[in-house]
């Protein structure tokens, strides 16, 4: 009776008093005032269902779903958001404290058991439940693996349970310690699933059932097509980037999994089909062996990386653009092949810098200059290279080569080596160049991997364009990419007006350092005229591959 009083008691609550209290609330007051009702409602809710016999979880949960009914319920969240981590780490916090280790070292098959039969029964029951609603295998097994644990909620049952006389002890501590370990190895099951649904996708019966239905047009519409472009997820970006090509009548093909925008896409003339990309099958029904270019939009990493590994081990001479939404995953998807990568946080950076240097009314010159400058530095150090004039030997002396730096941290070997050149005439002020090499450095590593470290700068310290070549047998700690010792720094530095110069200069080290046998025949160099020679033969090699 009391459970059933409690329910009445929400139920007018739901619908009659709190939608007008905190209306009330909302006219007479700030967002503190309104935080702090909805607090004190919460708690008050919890504190009623504990007064009546109930639990004080049952109240908050209570709670909770009025709340998230309300129509204020984005401002209430807004203002709990701050509140959101500490009470998480309150709730696990507590949850540990009623787990007991003995336990479990007593009571070990019996928990291995139950642990299985919740990891294989909820990962079952769920990839079952979102295959019926008709998505691919490949998106079930993802879901299936994420809800394989216990949810926090059934935490409160089980106490409950317990406190009801409902559960002995026994199980009570089984149920809690088998749920506990489930939330623990979920995320390396999470981890994991990837390679099982690639591993699948090897068989082709399989693969069939991993990326669902295909739409049966695409198979005639890519058997028509060559040298086209292929869009790998039709969303924003694929829907404005399809626009423009249909206008220049350039022949494309789409490929997405949201049922509803490809039908839209086909009722609007658009060659958007169903599939997915990630299917080495998919791609070859858009006839992925004579495609000129692929761009690949899809902001998950690891769908972007299965796009560009089986599209390169295909057709190795597609072009493929790829999206990438951290710094960190750029080198991975330039490894499995991509060719040029656009990476969403440095691109907002580039707006965001464009305008703000337009609202303060610098000239449109200066900010393409500044612009393109860090446009090169970083695709430099992303390794989309761009090609300037080779003239890098002219640059160098064999004064300005060092072939035994000694330093094996970082900050050592940069001033080891500007140090060492400092001599040059180009060089005014050695220790501002050191200053500006080594803010730049804590901007961005400029150690691109391989070995391979370019510590560079833009400064009135130098005049014109400076390069300085520094070798380390033993290899330097510098932090690179790949976390790997550096063995060759190549220290570029120019004066703010010798703009061409220094973009040229990035351009030829980039496309030059970036050959592994040319990276060891100058560390094995033992004149620094030696490494003069190897870099004229690279050039002039370079101006016969290009002419």
């Amino acid at each position: 009776m009391k459970g059933v009083a409690f329910l009445f008691f929400f139920f007018i609550l739901n619908r009659k008093i709190i939608p007008r209290a905190q209306y009330l609330i909302a006219s007479i007051g700030g967002k503190e005032l309104f935080l702090l009702c909805t607090i004190i409602f919460c708690l008050g809710m919890a504190v009623i269902s504990y007064m009546i016999g109930l639990s004080l979880a049952l109240g908050a949960f209570f709670a909770g779903l009025i709340v998230s009914e309300s129509e204020y319920n984005y401002q209430i969240l807004a203002g709990m958001v701050p509140f959101k981590d500490t009470f998480i780490c309150i709730f696990f916090v507590s949850i540990g404290m009623l787990l007991d280790p003995r336990f479990l070292i007593n009571n070990p098959a019996q928990v291995l058991v139950l642990l299985i039969v919740i990891l294989i029964g909820k990962f079952m029951i769920t990839t079952l439940a979102t295959s019926l609603a008709q998505y691919p295998l490949k998106t079930s097994i993802l879901v299936g693996a994420g809800l394989a644990h216990i949810g926090p909620f059934s935490f409160v049952l089980v106490k409950m349970g317990l406190q009801y006389n409902l559960l002995s002890e026994h199980v009570y501590n089984l149920s809690l310690t088998a749920s506990l370990l489930t939330m623990m190895i979920t995320p390396f099951i999470i981890r994991m699933s990837p390679r099982l649904i690639t591993g699948l996708s090897q068989f082709p019966l399989w693969d069939r059932w991993l990326r669902g239905k295909d739409d049966q047009e695409l198979t005639a519409a890519g058997t028509q097509m060559k040298n086209h472009i292929v869009i790998c997820g039709y969303g924003p970006i694929g829907i404005m980037l399809g626009r423009v090509l249909n206008a220049k009548k350039i022949p494309f093909v789409a490929l997405e999994l949201n049922a509803a925008t490809v039908i839209k896409m086909k009722n609007l003339g658009i060659n958007c089909y169903y599939g997915d990309a990630t299917s080495p099958e998919v791609l070859k029904k858009v006839n992925i062996e004579k495609a000129r270019i692929v761009v690949a939009t899809t902001p998950d990493a690891m769908s972007s990386e299965a796009i560009v590994k089986n599209v390169k081990s295909v057709n190795p001479d597609c072009y493929i653009i790829a999206r990438s939404r951290f710094s960190k995953e750029l080198e991975e998807l330039y490894d499995f092949g991509a060719d040029s990568v656009i990476q969403e946080e440095f691109e907002t950076g580039l707006s965001i810098l464009v305008r703000v240097l337009k609202e303060l009314k610098i000239k449109i010159g200066d900010i393409k200059k500044e612009v393109e400058t860090i446009k090169v530095e970083r695709d430099e150090l992303t390794k989309a290279h761009y090609f300037g004039p080779m003239t890098l030997s002219k640059q160098i002396s064999a004064r300005r080569v060092v072939l035994d730096l000694t330093s094996r941290t970082k900050e050592e070997a940069i001033r080891e080596l500007i140090g060492a050149v400092s001599s040059s005439r180009k060089i005014r002020n050695a220790e501002e160049l050191i200053e500006r090499v080594l803010e730049r450095e804590e901007i961005e590593v400029t150690g691109i991997g391989d070995g391979i470290a370019i510590p560079h700068a833009r400064t009135n310290a130098i005049d014109g364009i400076f390069v300085g070549i520094g070798i380390s047998k033993k290899g330097i700690e510098y932090g690179a990419l790949d976390g790997k010792p550096v063995n060759i720094m190549i220290l570029l530095g120019a004066n703010e007006s010798a703009h061409e110069q220094y973009l040229n200069a990035l351009a030829s080290v980039a496309t030059f350092f970036k050959d592994a046998k040319f990276r060891q025949d100058i560390i094995k160099c033992t004149e620094p005229s030696h490494v003069i020679h190897l870099l004229k033969e690279r050039e002039q090699a370079y101006s016969r591959l290009t002419a």
